[in-house]
């Protein structure tokens, strides 16, 4: 356990444990774009009321009204897409200003200059799964996400699924020659409209003959991320396809443009306190400044985490989160037909050699041993991925 390599996302920023800490690994590219689109601004201020600035954009002192003033000059927000190590080259993809790319970076000298194996307009790749030749990835097409192959050294992308659905989390099997994934699909009315995504089932794609097969689907829940352990297991997420939650239509049409954007806001705010030791707020007392958001956007679903906090705690959880316990790590054995719960309140997880896991409850990050033993690596905030290296 003391030799694996523990990275980590928030989708936004990386980063890595190092001595049961977190250390930043800033994206270099990021950090050029951002410089570069400066620059821009500085020579072209007069355009500035009349351009928008990369693929949001929100009126002038928008974020300042929310809550949240340093949002205003933060340039486009990249989206990392997914991390792997090999023989110590940390590889991800990033998508920002509309351009998107793989890029390489020594996760034990993040100064040194980064390597780009591919960049183009509107790539836009998720996951990243290495067999030996390929990535498996899923690739973003409109409201759409497919799989495909990425191959080094040169990047070339190939997609190999089509049609209204979206597939996440592709992971090699144990033998490299066959895609776990999780794949969704959009239900349409009687007169062809959209009703939205279905379950998300986990299905299984043969490298070799492109055969896919569904392995295991819930009609109630959202089965995500599905890794094939050492003895054959498929560990996997388990969610709720809907939340339960009291809704008002005229307050919710009123209120949630702001309250979602105060959720994202507390989202970055959160991690950026936790993990770079400040916050984006500014104004207010210290107390203000240091209380945690009540509501976070959480991939997608406003969560009450305060609640869900106090909850976790008074049901003397070792390492008490901020995710629903309804949101599940579950493992389906070989041969079996319904999963087992290994853990309530997950976000993502990474399978450790010998059968262990490296898990996030939306506040720590922490090892679960085959046994059941729950170590703590680190305190670190609305961590969505998870990598591991040797």
């Amino acid at each position: 356990m003391a030799k694996a390599s523990i990275l980590f996302s928030n989708g936004r920023e990386m980063g890595r444990i190092q001595e049961g800490k977190p250390v930043p690994l800033p994206s270099q590219r990021y950090e050029r774009y951002c410089q570069a689109e400066r620059e821009i601004e500085r020579q072209h201020q007069w355009k500035k009321n009349s351009e928008s600035r990369g693929a949001l954009s929100f009126p002038e002192g928008f974020f300042t009204q929310m809550g949240y003033p340093q949002l205003e000059n933060r340039g486009p927000v990249p989206r990392v897409g997914g991390m792997a190590l090999l023989g110590g080259t940390l590889y991800y993809p990033l998508h920002v200003g509309g351009v998107g790319g793989l890029y390489t970076k020594d996760p034990a000298a993040p100064e040194k200059p980064e390597g780009v194996i591919v960049h183009r307009q509107g790539m836009l790749t998720h996951g990243l799964s290495w067999n030996g030749a390929s990535f498996a990835v899923t690739v973003e097409d409109g409201p759409w996400r497919h799989l495909g192959f990425l191959t080094l050294p040169r990047g070339e992308l190939t997609v190999v699924t089509e049609g209204e659905t979206v597939e996440e989390g592709p992971s090699w099997s144990r033998d490299l020659q066959q895609v776990w994934f999780s794949s969704a699909g959009c239900g349409r009315d009687a007169a062809g409209a959209s009703t939205g995504l279905g379950p998300a089932a986990i299905c299984r794609l043969d490298a070799n003959t492109m055969e896919l097969t569904e392995v295991y689907c819930s009609p109630e829940h959202k089965c995500l991320s599905p890794k094939e352990g050492a003895d054959g297991s498929l560990y996997f997420l388990r969610r709720p396809l809907r939340e339960e939650k009291e809704s008002h239509p005229i307050r919710d049409a009123v209120l949630a443009p702001g309250k979602v954007m105060k959720a994202v806001g507390g989202w970055l705010d959160l991690f950026t306190q936790r993990y770079a030791g400040e916050t984006l707020r500014s104004g207010g007392d210290a107390k203000a400044k240091q209380k945690s958001p009540e509501e976070l956007l959480i991939e997608g679903n406003l969560i009450n985490v305060q609640r869900t906090l106090e909850e976790n705690q008074s049901r003397g959880e070792k390492f008490p989160g901020l995710i629903p316990r309804s949101w599940e790590l579950v493992r389906l054995a070989p041969g079996s037909r319904e999963p087992e719960t290994v853990k309530k309140g997950i976000l993502p997880s990474a399978l450790l050699p010998g059968g262990g896991l490296v898990l996030s409850n939306g506040r720590h990050l922490f090892s679960l041993a085959p046994g059941g033993g729950e170590e703590l690596l680190a305190e670190v905030p609305m961590v969505s991925m998870l990598g591991v290296g040797w």
